[in-house]
């Protein structure tokens, strides 16, 4: 019974870390948009752009 629970726990662990990084990742495309736009760099919203797919 206990190893179960280690498990479930476990694998909800891995599903917090997965989306804390998903939701790092777009944020940080965001930032790549948003400065590429500001300052006028077309190749930072391409990788911005590039980072979402």
């Amino acid at each position: 019974m206990q190893q179960i629970l280690d498990r479930e726990r476990l694998v909800r662990e891995k599903k917090k870390i997965a989306l804390l990084s998903i939701l790092l990742n777009l944020f940080l495309s965001v930032l790549k948009i948003t400065f590429g736009l500001i300052g006028g760099s077309s190749s930072l919203v391409a990788d911005g752009i590039h980072s979402l797919a």
